[in-house]
């Protein structure tokens, strides 16, 4: 069928355990960092809606850098994204915090084109870096080793990378509007963030110790989210099946139906990524 099917059919099949531990804990270790103690950032992209349509735009900007159809406006945001109330705020709030530039669109006065500056770029360019070094870290196929490296190194390249996410994207919604243990964590408000703190606790315990200690006050002030919101999310993680916890003690315990929605989840999105690695390679051998 389509890409959906024969990534989620294929990556899992040959992975090692070990190395899908030690990508998913690098994971956690790398991409976490970006949003702990970082209020604005996490009150910007706490939900995926708006880390998708900054995607998308930061997608229309490089491909019209390379000559590809015209950099984003406001409207064709609402046309792919849709939610033009939500989105038009966002785009405010973007601007304010210094991640998008107005430009005046050649033939219309009305009509604004929206740019990404570099502090978005250079976000951007940095987490799809951590997912790629995942990516190999767990053997997944990558046209060519030190991609992670290159992405950041190499501005052109990173312009090709950038363009050639548009299906990761589109994909990855897709996928989040469906059921699982990771749609069902992101449609809180920082739940992805939530579920890699989880995450990396579990990871990074010894082997003999299947409880894990887990502090809400100390997440919530680190995301910059309130208890009450961390604790209702746990809460209603364990009704639906995807921990269980010991509140005398402060302790939880993953399921293995979260760690198994969870790794598919992973790697579906990590062989996207690598596919849209695998274009972004063609496109540069193509125009050498």
């Amino acid at each position: 069928m389509d890409q959906v099917a024969r990534t989620e059919g294929g990556w899992p099949e040959h992975m090692d355990e070990n190395a899908y531990a030690a990508a998913i804990l690098r994971c956690a270790d790398n991409i976490l960092p970006m949003h702990m103690g970082e209020r604005l950032i996490n009150k910007i992209f706490g939900k995926s809606l708006q880390s998708h349509t900054a995607g998308l735009l930061a997608i229309l900007y490089c491909r019209a850098q390379l000559g590809e159809g015209e950099a984003a406006t406001l409207s064709i945001l609402q046309q792919q994204m849709g939610r033009s109330r939500t989105l038009a705020s966002f785009i405010g709030l973007l601007k304010l915090a210094g991640y998008v530039r107005v430009v005046e669109a050649s033939g219309s006065r009305r009509e604004k084109r929206l740019e990404p500056t570099e502090l978005m770029l250079n976000g951007l360019k940095t987490w799809l870096s951590h997912h790629l070094a995942c990516a190999k870290l767990a053997g997944l196929p990558l046209p060519e080793p030190d991609l992670h490296q290159r992405l950041n190194a190499d501005p052109v390249y990173g312009l090709r990378f950038i363009a050639e996410t548009h299906d990761m994207v589109r994909l990855t919604r897709e996928a989040l509007a469906g059921e699982g243990a990771w749609p069902w964590f992101d449609r809180f408000d920082c739940g992805d963030r939530l579920a890699l703190i989880l995450l990396k606790s579990h990871y990074g315990a010894p082997e003999q110790a299947p409880w894990q200690s887990f502090a809400a006050r100390q997440a919530a002030a680190q995301l910059g989210i309130s208890h009450s919101h961390v604790r209702n999310v746990i809460n209603k993680a364990e009704a639906a099946g995807w921990l269980v916890q010991r509140r005398d003690q402060g302790e939880l315990q993953l399921t293995p139906a979260f760690l198994t929605g969870v790794r598919d989840w992973y790697l579906m999105f990590w062989g996207w990524l690598c596919e849209a690695a695998q274009r972004a390679h063609e496109r540069g051998a193509g125009s050498a």
